[in-house]
Order: C-alpha cells, then sequence, then structure tokens
C-alpha cells in the first residue's frame, strides 16, 4: 500500500481508540438525553397534570412526545413495557443520530468538502471563530453560539442529507444539553486524524454503537431465549473487515473486468502494463522469506501504485468462455448487488474500483467521461444494496454521497439503488384502503379471489425481517397454483353505462396473470413505505422503498452479489418457517440461505462472493447445500480464513470464516483454494487478521483442487487439501462407522440442574462401580450416576470426573423429556456399556476410553467397537486428526466425521494401552479431585502420553519405542492442599484416600478458623500440615501459613476443583477472620458452632484486648503509650470487622443472605440455612454470599440468578430455592411435572403421569417397585379409585409397551433387519 493510502486507512491503534470513544459516548449520550428529557418535560408527572408547569412550548413538544411514543409502542402491543422500550429507542435513536451527523461532518471537512471547519476543533475552530466576529449576538446562549451555529450546518446539510440532518424521528424533542455537546466534540478531537479520512470509519461508527444491543441479546441466547423478528438487525450486524471486502471484489468484479475486456478485444491495464507478472514475481519472492522467517507472518507485501492497488488481492484464475459470453458489453451496464449491506462497506470499495475501471474503459474507447458522469453512474447503474435496518441504509447512502461528493464536487445522482423495506405490513388493518383497493383490482383483472390475496400479503409480512431473503414471485406463484378456477380478465364494453352487465370476461394465460399480480402489488407497496428511506434528495424521481425493493430483487439481474450475510442459526430466531420453507439447503442459518439467494438473484455467468462461516462447507446438516451448489455452479475460488479473521476480539475463535466466490456457470477445472490460516490456529491474539491478510496478498499455500472428487466423500466436505493419491486411499479404506458407527449420549436439557462433579455430592450417594463390571442394581439404588461429557483436553482414558442424577433411573430427566423440555434419552442401550468417548468440542481432537460404566452424554458421544485398545489408538493418531479436522475445520466434531474416519490400522494398540493405563492409574492416585486419589505421588502420565503418540504415529511394522518414564514430583502446593484435606478431615493421612467419616486426626466440624492476632493453633489436627509447611514454604514465598492460607490457597483450590471448591471460605470483608469449613462435614448446625466456638470467642477476646490497652494507652512512658495506642486501633477495627461478620453469618444462619442489589428479588420467606448436597457447590454456596464473597465473587453472582429464576438461570430444581422462595416453586411444580419429581410431589399435582411412570419403572428395576413420596400410598389409592377407567387405560397402554418390547429384542436377537431400536434412528438428530 502506498504512503499516502495507508495514512486514509484505520490503523488497529486507531480502530481501537474508535471503537472505545463511540462506546463511551453512547453511554454518556444516552443517560444525557434521557435525564435531560425527563428534567425537560416533567416526565415523571402524570401528562394531564404537567400542563400547568410546563410552558406552552414545552408542554406541546412533550404531547407530540407522548404521541408518538403511544404509536410506537402501539406496535408491540400497548404495553407499559412496549412503552418504555419506546422511550428507549427514541433517545438511543436521537444519541447516534447527532453522533452520526458530527462524524459525516469531520469526514466532510477532513476532504476539504466543507470550509471552513466547525466541528473539527470545536470551540477553537476557524469557522466558529468567524461566526463569534460575525454573529456576536448569537452566541450568548450556554453554548457560547456554538450549538447555533451547528444547527445552522446541519440546516444546510439537510438539503442533500436530510435522512441524517433533517427531522430524523424524534430527534427534535431531544435536545442537546451543552455540557454533553462539548464533552462530543472534545471526545471526537482525540480521535486519530486518519479516521477521517477513511472511507469507512462511518460504517465502524454505526458498529461500535450496536456493539451493546447484540451483546445483550448473545447473552439472551444464551440464556435460551429465541431471536424477535425486529431484534434480528441488531443481532446480526458485523462490519466487515476492508481486507475481505478488496479480496471479494478484486477477485469477483477484477474477473468481471477481464472478461469484459476479452468481450471487446481489450488488453486490460494490468496485463499491459505488467502488473499481474510483477505481482507474481514478487509473490514468489515473498513467499520465500515468509517461509524462512526472513519477514513476520503479518508482514504486508510491498504494494505500488494504484494499479497493484486494486489487483493485489487477485488471484490468478481460468476464465472460462462462458462467463465472458454473459459478461456486460460495458462496465456501464454491470449490475453489483449487496443484498444485506449494512453502512455500505461493499458498496463504498466497489465504488472506488469502479472508478478506476471506468476510467480504464473510456481509455480503451477513447473517449473521456467526466468525474460526474462516472459518480453518477456508479450510484444510478451499477451498485445496488438492501439492508432491513432503515438506519444501516441511511448511513450507507451518506457514505455513497461521501464518495460520489470527494470524486466530483457537483455529483448528484438523479437516484440510488438502496432500500430498507420497512413496509410495516404487520400491522396493516384488514380494511386499509390500498389492501381493499388491491383486492379489488386482482380479482377484476385476475378472477383470482380476495383470501388469496391475502395470503400474498400474508407472505410479505416478512420483509422487513427477511429483507432479500423474501421471494415476491414465490408468493405469487404459490397464490396461483392455489386457485382453482379460471385466469380471466374483466374488460369494459364501450358504453356510457359501467354496469356488471357491460362486462367482458377474457381468459389470459398464468403468466400473464403474475404479471397482472405483480404490477398491482408494486402500486399496493409504494403506498406503504416513506419517500426518504434512504436519506438523500436526489435530482430525479426516487421510485418508493416498496417499488424499489420489488425492483431491486428480481432474481437472474446480477452480474455480482457481494458481501457479508448475516450469521444467526435460525433455531434461535422465534419464527424462521419461512426461510425452512423457501431455502430448505440453506435452512439451519440465515448466511446459508443467503448464500443460496444470492446464486438465484445471479444472472448466467455472474458471480456470488461472500464471506461467511466455514462449516458450510463440511457439517452433515449442509450435505444438501453442498451437493446442489457442486452439481449446478463453479466453486471457483476458497479462502480459508479460519478463527480470528475479524478484529472484533469478540468474534474470535467463535467463527471460523471463509470467502468463497461461486459462478453461475458450469463447473470449471480446477477450482483454486488459499489457505490462509493454519488448519486449527488454538492462539487467541489480536494479530490474527493482520496475518491473514498478509497470506492474502502473498497467495500463501495456493492449491488447485477438482470437486469431482469429493463425490466418493460421504456429505461430499469440501476438503480442498486432499492430494489425488490421499483421496485414492480413502476411498478405498473400510471407515470406522461402517464397524461401529459413533453415537450420541444423552442431552439432559439443563446440564446445571443434573450433572456435577463427583466431589460436589456425598460419596456414598454416587454409583461407583468397580472399573469395567456393570450392576444394574447398584445403579438404581444410588442417586448419581459417573457420566462422560466434553473431554476438556483429556485423552486416552476417562477419569470418573462428572456425575449425572439417576435417581429412580434418571425419571426427573426422562419427565422432563417427555414434556418437551429439551432432555432426550440418545441411544438408551449403550447406557453403563465401556466404549471410547471421542472429542465434540475444540480445535484438538481426540479420544478416551471409558473406565467407569457410564451414562454417556451429547458432548460424550462414543463408539462402542469390540476392540476398544484398536480404536482408541486409532482416533489419537496423527494421521486419524488430521483426517477429521479436513472434515471438519471447525470448533466441533460430528458423531458423522468419526464416522468417516479410515480404519487404519494400529500395530501393537494392546500393549500401548495395557502401558498407559498402568501409568494413568498411577496418575490419578496422585491427583487430588481423583475418587482414586491416595495421596500425591509422582506422575509420568505426560511423558507416557508423548510415548504412546509417537507409538500411534510410528511407521507400520516397525516396533513399539522403549518408554521412558519422566516422573513429575508433586508441587508444594499439591502436598500443602493434602495435608490441609487431612485437617479438615476429607483425607485419611495414612493414604487411604477419601475418608468416610472424621477421625482423631481432624479439626473439629471440618473447621480451620484463622483469626489475625494468632497464628494457627500448632496442635495434634494441624502438625502434619506444619509439617509440611516448613518443608514447602521456601517454594512458595508466604511468610507464613495463616498468610498462605489466607491470600493464595483458595484460589488454587478453586482451579483445582473446577470452580466448585469443597473447602468454602467464610470470610469477614478483610479477611482478617476466615473459617474454611468442608462441604463434606456441613451440618445444619455448622453456621451456630462457627459463632459459638470461634465468633463469638473472639469477640470476647477482643473485647477483653481492648480493655487492657485502654490501660496501657494511658502509660506516662510514651513508647508504650504510642505502641498502645496502635495497637487499639487496629483492635478496634479488627472488632468493628468482626461484629459485621458475625451478623452476617446469623443472617444466613437464621433468615437467609440479603438482597444484593435492588435489581434481585427478596426471599419469600425466612428460612435457617440448610445445605443439601445434591443441589451443588454452586447453589449451595449462593445463599452464603456475603460470607464468601471477600473471597470468592461468584457466589452473589449465582444467588442474583438463584433469585430472578429467569431462562438458563432458573434454579428452581434446587431444594435451595424451594426453602426461600417455596410458593413459588410450589407453583412451578403444579405446571411442570419434572419439578414435582424432583421436589417429591409428584403424585400430589400429578398423579397419572405418577401412575404411568411407576408402571413403566417397574418393569425396567423390579416388579416391587413403587415411586414413593410423602403420601405416596393413599395418593396412589385415590388415584385409582377416583379415576378407575383411566387407570385400566394406563395399564393397558404400558402392557402393550412391554410387548412391543418383547418383539423387539426377540428380532434383535434373531437380527432381523426392522429390529432397530426407536433411538437408533436418532443417532444424526441434534440436541433439542
Amino acid at each position: 500500500m502506498s504512503p499516502e493510502m495507508s495514512s486514509n486507512r484505520l490503523t488497529p491503534d486507531s480502530k481501537a481508540k474508535l471503537r472505545k470513544t463511540v462506546r463511551e459516548l453512547r453511554e454518556s449520550l444516552i443517560l444525557d438525553f434521557e435525564e435531560s428529557a425527563k428534567q425537560r418535560y416533567l416526565l415523571s408527572v402524570p401528562f394531564a397534570k404537567a400542563r400547568g408547569s410546563l410552558s406552552a412550548d414545552r408542554w406541546e413538544r412533550r404531547r407530540r412526545l407522548e404521541t408518538a411514543l403511544a404509536e410506537r409502542a402501539a406496535e408491540e402491543g400497548g404495553t407499559k413495557e412496549a412503552r418504555e422500550r419506546a422511550f428507549r429507542n427514541a433517545v438511543k435513536e436521537a444519541g447516534a443520530t447527532l453522533l452520526n451527523r458530527l462524524v459525516l461532518i469531520r469526514h466532510l471537512e477532513a476532504l476539504g468538502l466543507s470550509k471552513p471547519a466547525v466541528v473539527t476543533g470545536g470551540w477553537k475552530s476557524p469557522g466558529y471563530a468567524q461566526f463569534r466576529e460575525f454573529a456576536a449576538t448569537l452566541c450568548e446562549d450556554d453554548t457560547q453560539g456554538y450549538g447555533v451555529l451547528l444547527q445552522l450546518l446541519f440546516d444546510e446539510l439537510a438539503t442533500a442529507l436530510p435522512g441524517l440532518f433533517g427531522d430524523v424521528g424524534l430527534t427534535a424533542l431531544f435536545p442537546t444539553p451543552p455540557a454533553t455537546l462539548r464533552r462530543l466534540i472534545e471526545a471526537l478531537d482525540e480521535v486519530p486524524a486518519e479516521a477521517w479520512r477513511d472511507d469507512m470509519t462511518l460504517g465502524w461508527v454505526y458498529q461500535y454503537w450496536n456493539d451493546p444491543d447484540r451483546e445483550a441479546l448473545d447473552a439472551k441466547l444464551h440464556d435460551r431465549g429465541k431471536l424477535e423478528p425486529h431484534e434480528i438487525a441488531s443481532k446480526t450486524q458485523m462490519f466487515t473487515e476492508r481486507y475481505m471486502v478488496e479480496w471479494l471484489l478484486q477477485n469477483s468484479l477484477g474477473s468481471t473486468w477481464l472478461a469484459i475486456c476479452r468481450k471487446n478485444s481489450w488488453t486490460p491495464d494490468v496485463e499491459s502494463h505488467g502488473v499481474r507478472a510483477a505481482l507474481e514475481e514478487r509473490r514468489a519472492d515473498w513467499r520465500q522469506k515468509r517461509d524462512a522467517g526472513e519477514v513476520e507472518p503479518d508482514a504486508l507485501m510491498p504494494i505500488e501504485g494504484v494499479l497493484e492497488e486494486m489487483w493485489k488481492y487477485y488471484v490468478p484464475q481460468p476464465l472460462p468462455q462462458e462467463v465472458v459470453t454473459h459478461a456486460p458489453a460495458s462496465i456501464r451496464e454491470l449490475k453489483l448487488l449487496d443484498p444485506a449491506c449494512g453502512s455500505g462497506h461493499f458498496l463504498v470499495v466497489a465504488f472506488d474500483q469502479l472508478t478506476e475501471l471506468y476510467r480504464e474503459e473510456a481509455r480503451h474507447r477513447g473517449e473521456s467521461w467526466s468525474d460526474r458522469q462516472i459518480a453518477e453512474w456508479i450510484l444510478e447503474n451499477n451498485l445496488h444494496g438492501v439492508d432491513i435496518d432503515p438506519r444501516a441504509v441511511q448511513i450507507a447512502a451518506a457514505a455513497l454521497f461521501l464518495k460520489a461528493r470527494a470524486l466530483a464536487k457537483n455529483a448528484a445522482p438523479a437516484q440510488v439503488n438502496l432500500v430498507a423495506p420497512a413496509l410495516r405490513l404487520s400491522s396493516l388493518d384488514r380494511n386499509d384502503p390500498a389492501l381493499v383497493k388491491l383486492e379489488a383490482d386482482i380479482r377484476l383483472e385476475t378472477n383470482i379471489p380476495p383470501e388469496l390475496t391475502r395470503q400474498i400479503i400474508e407472505a410479505l409480512k416478512g420483509v422487513d425481517h427477511l429483507g432479500t431473503l423474501l421471494k415476491v414471485g414465490d408468493a405469487v406463484d404459490k397464490a396461483i397454483a392455489a386457485h382453482e378456477g379460471e385466469f380471466a380478465r374483466a374488460t369494459k364494453q364501450r358504453d356510457f353505462f359501467e354496469t356488471p352487465d357491460t362486462q367482458t370476461i377474457t381468459p389470459i394465460k398464468k403468466a400473464d396473470a403474475k404479471k397482472l399480480i405483480l404490477d398491482r402489488l408494486s402500486g399496493f407497496l409504494a403506498a406503504h413505505a416513506g419517500e426518504e428511506d434512504i436519506g438523500l434528495r436526489l435530482r430525479g424521481q426516487q421510485l418508493t422503498a416498496g417499488l424499489r425493493f420489488a425492483s431491486i430483487v428480481r432474481e437472474s439481474k446480477y452480474h455480482l452479489v457481494v458481501g457479508n450475510p448475516p450469521y444467526q442459526g435460525t433455531p434461535r430466531m422465534k419464527d424462521a418457517s419461512y426461510v425452512a420453507r423457501h431455502y430448505p439447503r440453506g435452512k439451519a442459518d440465515l448466511y446459508t440461505a443467503f448464500l443460496e439467494r444470492s446464486l438465484e438473484l445471479c444472472c448466467p455467468g455472474g458471480a456470488s462472493a461472500m464471506v461467511t462461516m466455514r462449516n458450510w462447507m463440511f457439517l452433515s446438516q449442509y450435505s444438501a447445500l453442498r451437493a446442489w451448489l457442486l452439481a449446478q455452479y463453479d466453486l471457483r475460488l476458497v479462502a480459508d480464513l479460519g478463527t480470528g479473521a475479524f478484529s472484533s476480539r469478540s468474534m474470535d475463535d467463535v467463527i471460523s470464516a471463509v470467502m468463497v466466490v461461486i459462478r453461475k456457470c458450469a463447473r470449471f477445472v480446477p477450482s483454486i483454494a488459499v489457505q490462509a490460516a493454519p488448519r486449527n490456529d488454538p492462539t487467541r491474539d489480536a494479530g490474527k487478521p493482520a496475518r491473514r491478510r498478509a497470506a492474502l496478498i502473498a497467495c500463501d499455500a495456493q492449491q488447485d483442487f477438482n470437486t469431482l472428487d469429493f463425490e466418493s466423500i460421504i456429505g461430499k466436505p469440501i476438503v480442498y487439501d486432499w492430494s489425488h493419491d490421499f483421496l485414492k486411499e480413502y476411498q478405498t479404506t473400510p471407515k470406522l462407522g461402517d464397524l461401529a458407527p459413533a453415537k450420541k449420549g444423552i442431552c439432559t436439557g439443563d446440564d446445571t440442574r443434573f450433572n456435577r462433579y463427583v466431589w460436589e455430592v456425598a460419596t456414598d450417594s454416587v454409583a461407583r462401580l468397580p472399573q469395567r463390571e456393570d450392576t444394574a442394581a447398584s445403579r438404581m439404588e444410588a442417586q448419581w450416576a459417573p457420566t462422560i461429557r466434553g473431554g476438556k483436553g483429556r485423552l486416552w482414558f476417562e477419569p470418573l470426573l462428572e456425575i449425572i442424577n439417576w435417581k429412580k433411573s434418571g425419571l426427573e430427566m426422562r419427565v422432563l423429556e417427555e414434556a418437551g423440555g429439551g432432555a432426550r434419552f440418545q441411544n438408551s442401550q449403550y447406557y453403563f456399556r465401556l466404549g471410547v468417548a471421542f472429542t465434540m468440542i475444540g480445535v484438538e481432537f481426540g479420544a478416551r476410553l471409558h473406565r467407569y460404566p457410564s451414562v454417556f452424554a451429547n458432548k460424550g458421544s462414543s463408539v462402542f467397537p469390540l476392540d476398544h485398545a484398536e480404536v482408541v489408538c486409532l482416533l489419537n493418531s496423527t494421521r486419524a486428526k488430521e483426517v477429521i479436522s479436513s472434515l471438519n475445520p471447525g470448533l466441533s466434531f460430528e458423531v458423522g466425521d468419526v464416522d468417516r474416519i479410515p480404519l487404519w490400522r494400529v500395530d501393537g494398540a494392546e500393549t500401548i494401552v495395557s502401558r498407559l493405563e498402568e501409568e494413568f492409574r498411577q496418575h490419578e492416585k496422585g491427583r487430588e479431585p481423583s475418587v482414586e486419589f491416595s495421596q500425591p505421588t509422582a506422575s509420568a502420565w505426560a511423558s507416557a502420553q508423548d510415548w504412546a503418540r509417537a507409538a500411534v504415529d510410528r511407521k507400520s511394522g516397525s516396533p513399539i519405542p522403549e518408554f521412558k518414564p519422566s516422573p513429575e514430583p508433586p508441587s508444594p502446593q499439591q502436598r500443602l492442599s493434602f495435608f490441609f484435606g487431612i485437617a479438615l478431615g476429607r483425607f485419611d493421612r495414612n493414604g487411604r484416600g477419601v475418608s468416610a467419616t472424621s477421625n482423631k486426626n481432624s479439626l473439629p466440624d471440618g473447621m480451620l478458623f484463622l483469626t489475625p492476632h494468632a497464628p494457627i493453633p500448632k496442635q495434634r489436627e494441624t502438625a502434619d500440615l506444619y509439617a509440611a509447611w516448613d518443608e514447602c514454604h521456601p517454594q512458595i514465598g508466604s511468610l507464613n501459613l495463616d498468610d498462605w492460607l489466607r491470600n493464595e490457597f483458595f484460589e488454587y483450590h478453586r482451579a483445582l476443583y473446577e470452580n466448585r471448591p469443597i473447602y468454602l471460605p467464610l470470610s469477614s470483608t478483610k479477611r482478617s477472620f476466615v473459617a474454611f469449613i468442608s462441604i463434606h462435614r456441613w451440618t445444619d448446625s455448622t453456621l451456630s458452632t462457627l459463632l459459638a466456638d470461634h465468633l463469638l470467642p473472639e469477640r470476647k477476646a477482643l473485647e477483653g484486648a481492648l480493655v487492657d490497652l485502654q490501660s496501657e494507652r494511658n502509660s506516662p512512658d510514651k513508647k508504650t503509650k504510642a505502641t498502645a495506642e496502635k495497637r487499639y486501633i487496629q483492635h478496634k477495627k479488627w472488632l468493628e470487622e468482626l461484629e459485621e461478620f458475625i451478623t452476617k453469618v446469623r443472617q444466613c444462619a437464621e433468615k437467609g443472605p440479603s438482597r444484593p442489589d435492588d435489581k434481585t428479588e427478596d426471599r419469600e420467606v425466612d428460612a435457617p440455612y440448610r445445605m443439601d448436597l445434591d443441589d451443588g457447590v454452586m447453589v449451595n454456596s449462593a445463599a452464603l454470599w456475603p460470607l464468601l464473597e471477600p473471597m470468592w465473587k461468584d457466589p452473589k453472582k449465582w444467588w442474583k440468578e438463584l433469585t430472578n429464576a429467569k431462562g438458563r438461570k432458573d434454579y428452581d430444581w434446587s431444594h435451595l430455592a424451594a426453602r426461600y422462595f417455596p410458593s413459588r416453586v410450589d407453583e412451578k411444580c403444579r405446571q411442570d411435572p419434572s419439578l414435582a419429581v424432583a421436589h417429591g410431589c409428584f403424585w400430589k399435582y400429578h398423579p397419572e403421569k405418577a401412575y404411568q411412570w411407576e408402571l413403566r419403572l417397574q418393569d425396567e428395576i423390579g416388579p416391587d417397585f413403587k415411586l414413593d413420596e410423602k403420601d405416596s400410598d393413599a395418593l396412589r389409592v385415590d388415584f385409582r379409585e377416583e379415576h378407575a377407567k383411566r387407570a385400566r387405560e394406563i395399564e393397558a397402554a404400558e402392557l402393550a409397551r412391554r410387548e412391543r418390547k418383547a418383539r423387539k429384542q426377540a428380532q434383535q436377537e434373531l437380527d432381523l433387519p426392522d429390529a432397530r431400536d426407536e433411538e437408533e434412528a436418532d443417532d444424526e438428530a441434534e440436541c433439542a
């Protein structure tokens, strides 16, 4: 890039500064405008009462505001919440409008298009200085006249840009407070100067302003919410990086220009000037330097001059004759569409490229075209854009206006082909005159009845949130197909009287009927959109939004469809039915629907050039899309960007991106790929976009591929980097799915509710079965069973780490599944079988053997082969990892990916696994959270894994390498943690692991109390801990044991136990007094014991010490007096801190925790604290948050979630929630049968379901099984007597189910083809 161009571009640092500035300004602008409006219009006073306190002008303005807010709220139901939301949106609109106005003026001033400067420099600007000189009488307001000057400038600009500087929404009702204006002007002056010369700044400001709204919607989706139609725009707005835009345009618009040149027998400048050859030569040299490490990965290859700048990303590619044939004859005829244009990034960059191409074509033709002609032709003929956000379209229009005026100050386009189709049909009245006329006209002209016309309008109601995806023609086609009568047109006779008798009926064809309907529909749409929706004053007659939309989204119209479509999975949208019906191949996500739509909008020979998520190239849910695309079109170019391609850190490692250019022509071999990122890049840093950009300019890792080669791979993944020889080997090798298809496991629907870490609950409540054995009876007796979930980097063996609520054979989850609550029992016939689990999430694939019979979960999906050792070795081999990373290079792996791994044999697999298991067992004995833990020991597990990796990757036929263990000794923290656990009674001091009961060597009540004025007593219970401290403290650095426990130990412990610690640090505010208490020694009287045995005696001791120190303060000896004074002050502070601690302990012990803030619900009732280990550490610690907050912040957050009980943060399944919110929980139990199971009132509130499940479980567990709850015997009798008929129906249905089950089992034994279990058929189904 030339120095001049680079000085006009935002640098990463200036972009970060701009982002910070915009976000801070957004917060202050919204707050200031809101407070100012409330004070100005007395909004806290009812409207009728405020009239006497407001001036006539302000009362009229308030009336207008109230009326407008009521109208906006009515569109969302007219509720109080809708009205408040309308007010907040009006405030945000006012703030955003002011900011955008000033940003655009800064641009105009930087480009010399607005003189003298007014915004640049603010009160020190030359424009303001002149204003003060010539209009001193106007400079006496609170802004010293600056506000008046700005308004004059706004009014002047409103002539050309009414959508931004005119009367926008309700902005006129929100005057800018003077202090706000000054702060805003000064903040913009702090933004680096290059921002105001970069044509992308407007778009970035728009993005940064909207980021908080998008982040709020991300949180909503995380809490299992779904997007409302009006939220889609805010959620999916994501500004595209400039390098992506330039790459896509240079490889679509650039190649189309080459086709135009060939069609006209012109030699393009890029060839005649030797630029292409020079670029290729420089690229080859630069790649050598990159490979040799002579230049940094983010260093950009030097670019010289405008022509090289235009072609620096171009990838040399074949140009099929079909593309040349269909190419436009002139650049003036080219039509380019961005179907989700946002603030116009692609259109702005395309403007620059088109400008140069116009100039080149003029030279080829020997003609002279002025800059004004070029600017107007580009806007009138070439560029088209659609977006569902009207404000975004206005920003895009302003940005294009800026480009046009920068090129030619007198540019005045007659029209601009941008549209935000906000037609507001969803609130259309049934008796709307335009609608009634439309129905009548269509019936008169086509004989189609009004109800079918209304169907068309119903389909069009989605235009506000579907935008380009809406197919107007399809809606008409469907209505025509539904019409059972003939198509006919009524025409009037040439007589004076206009009566039905004087009309003739003329039959017409379907095609004519469709044209008539579309014509009438266009007229109707014209009545439902504002004239100024793009915010430009144009010299020509601008079509209305409705007409423009219908014109722009015409299929087969565009030579180029470019853009960055919205990324949003449709299952998270409240209504995605239209997308599912009209885009069946791409229905899983909006971006894939746009990919489909872009090719429909392309003309023959045209190109779709888009940046999308990468997963459509690999995932099974997009296999139909790939098959269609590869069969019908030419996949011309792929640029694989991987993760971190966007500079937004919120996108880093969330979105794996790819850029594709697809030609609407027959397949042409070869296709080309540029791998701009490593296949799996686990790094997280802000430098990724720069590295991707540098790789694209250098055309790094470029390779040709043939899409026909993918036909032999299941699902046709686009594995562009597989060689022809490897593809042949892959095709001829059996696959793992042929031997042992991978199985998806259970979806709980709520992991927080049903899963725990094994250390959170009582040891005897877990079905901790002997390894490689299975005892069904013992499982049924236990509350918890082992489960296998995500691997989190674990390889080779799965420890007993997590457990699942399996009480009564998982009844609570099964009832939740029955109620459609998200639980799903998939492949349950494989539960408690030993198998091989594999990685589902992460960039590094791997596998591990089940060590305990377990309920494997959805993210612990597994294979169940006969030879476990062979398969775990295969899946951990480098070759298998490379294959699956190619088949699916995203952030998650699916069962279908594992099924496609070739069955390459690993010699000596059993020997490798046996040796590994020995080392793993030893490792588990030394890992404290393990159920196999005995005491800290040296572990060679890391070196064993390195050895195993080398063993499985060795060449076939070569011997297994010798294992040379490299044991790692336990750390000082591990040793101290162990002896701390002995002191609290968790572990046996003789190395026998977890202690079932307290012993004489442990502290009473599992409690260790720290005071500020005395160390931990050296006694029998702490002797081992002190001995370990003496040995370890030189390596730790703390002054003493008390300091280490108070300041460092808990963070180590919390991380060791996955933020579910087993020792709770109840602490005073400044941590002067800390009580570590083991949850496994906790009783209902623990808090009372803490008070009686520690806190109250400590208070008495401090009070006594203060009395003694008071005497010393009166000593005649100055030194004694001064020392006593310091100690007195310190002891008094300790006493105050202790008093506060005692108060909080009593509050939690007797009533429950206090409210953290005003937004948090208060407890329904006061109740003594009771810990139930089955609730888990998260819930149990939440009610102790005031005592834990000095050491641990999370419980406070969890208590807020528990009290508010919303979405995914609803913990009303817990015993603790029922204790403090009994009415709320009881009401939910009446509605939700699974909660009734959790709280023991299944029979009470749902006796019919309870009876059904009792019979079912008698078949599964045993004929004597009973669903025992309080009064269950009496409730069972009542149900059978009062609902005898229904009881008999339930018994008959259960008998029929058992008979079907028996037949299936018999068929399975005979190996009949229809014996497949129903759950087996759902193998590939996604978890709800």
